[in-house]
Formats: structure tokens, C-alpha cells, sequence
């Protein structure tokens, strides 16, 4: 789980990207800087982060492993991957 405090400091800060953790940039798909000039002659500075998307990519995985397909019962297809064993082996379920 994403926990945006951890890009932070006690000020709101954003931390420097030289301080972030492995795990930390590896959650951020993208960083945008907007510098706008007020009126006034400061400089407005607006940092957006972006983070991965868990549930859609949950999804792209379930859909390429064909987990969310329906399955027709008549089609002998087996509900939980099977493994096929060699002619002659022995197993033994304890």
C-alpha cells in the first residue's frame, strides 16, 4: 500500500528523490513539475506524482493468466492447474 506521507517532510515538503528508497521510487510512474509566475514576481512551483495503478495491473495479470474467463463445464477443462504426470510414476498424498 502506498503511504504518500513517506514522500514528505513535517513541513509537506517533498522529499528529494536522492532520499526516497527503492521501494518508494518504485511506486511512482511519473513526476510532473508546473512552475507558474504570479503576478506578483514569485514563482509558484505545483508537483504532481503519479503512482502504478495496483488494481489495473491485478486485472492485466488475472486476464493474461486467463483467470477471469469463463469456463464451460461440458469443455473438460480443469478448474485448478493440473500437472501431468509421467506413465508409471508413483505419488502419494499425506
Amino acid at each position: 500500500m502506498i503511504n504518500v506521507k513517506r514522500f514528505v517532510d513535517a513541513r509537506g515538503n517533498l522529499l528529494p528523490i536522492t532520499e526516497w528508497t527503492d521501494e518508494m521510487a518504485s511506486q511512482v510512474t511519473s513526476i510532473e513539475v508546473v512552475r507558474r509566475n504570479l503576478k506578483t514576481g514569485n514563482f509558484d512551483e505545483i508537483i504532481k506524482l503519479k503512482f502504478w495503478n495496483k488494481n489495473q495491473a491485478l486485472e492485466l495479470m488475472h486476464k493474461h493468466l486467463r483467470l477471469l474467463e469463463e469456463r464451460d463445464p461440458n469443455a473438460g477443462q480443469p478448474d485448478v492447474p493440473a500437472f501431468i504426470l509421467p506413465p508409471g510414476s508413483k505419488v502419494s498424498i499425506t
